[in-house]
């Protein structure tokens, strides 16, 4: 068993604030992702679990055991990089058995124990017909099953994942995910895997938690991150294209709530109501945030919440299309699937699908929910 909980976790180099505050918990055989953009804290995150970075300030728990101060050999975790950093005077068979024969481990794995570990693992990944081959002779997602291999011989309790599939190519870094999530349910070990892609965030993690400069923005299961972002941050981060963050105005007109901006009016429900009353502040200034999806394309502009504008451009994507609408100014994005035949200039009318607005606090960024 190993639950990880990071307490109030700061690290510093120097003047600079890599993690600030940061308390996160991991549950017992738990897939967390960590996800941010480069310089987030997400490294250091990792490195400080495994040991080989020192917190400046806060707690480290395995459990219920304080590990501040323990060393790295003897927290049981094991940590896969994005570069393979395997032996290159080592064959496959030799890279993986090399962690059940280090001197502090030799002792408890006989020749044959060490053969039998090392052929399970390789079958396990599909690599055990490269066990006689060296470093130089595989390819890209070969050489990264062999380093995934040599993480997973010794049974560690943690698995430390740090972007391990970020330079491979669209297809292979697929295969791998799915690969990824199917070990997590044989292993059964807590895995806390770092990624700048949300895909590979929202497809792999049981849980996600989002980082940015070194502060949490939100932890929640992928379809909370995806469906309830906690703040613009997070809303633009999640998705391809990211949510339409649109400026506009709240206005309340008897007791019904409109957003409005140049080229629209649109009235809000019940929910956002009482979300921007209870808020405890006069909220007018707002981003009204819709994901493209759930926009769709009308005949004409006679619905009440139509909104006009005109093709910026098309990006046919096979059974989807990428439809960017210039609107004043701003580029709406919509995504529609089926035959559509638009041309850059066509105007176009879209209609929102109001059970999916939200609504953000220009001043601060949160989405404005009941309180």
């Amino acid at each position: 068993m190993s639950k990880i909980f990071l307490e109030h976790v700061v690290k510093k180099y120097g003047y600079i604030t890599a993690l600030n505050d940061l308390s996160l918990e991991c549950q017992d055989r738990e897939f967390v992702v960590i996800l941010g953009p480069s310089g987030a804290g997400k490294t250091s995150t990792l490195r400080m679990i495994a040991g080989v970075e020192a917190i400046t300030s806060g707690n480290i728990w395995f459990d219920d055991q304080l590990v501040n101060e323990m060393p790295p050999g003897e927290r049981e975790t094991a940590m896969v990089f994005e570069n393979y950093n395997l032996y290159p005077h080592m064959t496959v068979f030799d890279n993986l058995a090399y962690p059940l024969r280090v001197p502090k481990r030799a002792a408890s794995y006989a020749k044959e124990d060490v053969t039998e570990q090392v052929h399970r693992i390789a079958n396990m990944l599909g690599i055990d017909t490269l066990l006689n081959r060296m470093p130089d002779q595989l390819s890209g997602g070969q050489k990264q099953r062999v380093s995934l291999g040599r993480a997973m011989v010794r049974m560690p309790k943690v698995f430390l994942l740090d972007e391990p599939i970020a330079h491979l190519d669209a297809k292979l870094r697929h295969q791998l995910r799915a690969e990824f999530k199917r070990l997590s349910r044989e292993f059964n070990s807590t895995i806390i895997y770092v990624t700048h892609d949300y895909k590979e965030a929202l497809s792999l993690g049981d849980k996600v938690a989002i980082i940015k400069k070194g502060e949490l923005q939100q932890v929640g299961t992928p379809e909370q991150i995806f469906s309830e972002p906690a703040n613009t941050f997070v809303a633009d981060m999640i998705g391809e294209p990211a949510m339409n963050l649109i400026p506009a105005k709240l206005l309340i007109e008897q007791e019904r709530l409109f957003c409005t901006a140049k080229g629209f009016k649109i009235e809000l429900g019940d929910y956002e109501r009482q979300a921007v009353l209870s808020c405890g502040k006069n909220v007018s200034q707002v981003y009204i945030g819709i994901r493209p999806m759930y926009l769709s394309i009308a005949n004409g502009s006679e619905n009440k919440d139509a909104i006009s504008g005109e093709i910026y451009i098309t990006e046919p994507l096979g059974y989807k299309t990428q439809i960017s609408v210039q609107i004043n100014k701003q580029l709406f994005y919509v995504i529609v699937t089926g035959d559509y035949s638009y041309s850059i200039g066509d105007k176009i009318v879209l209609i929102p699908n109001k059970q999916k607005i939200l609504l953000f606090d220009r001043e601060n960024g949160r989405r404005i929910t009941i309180v």
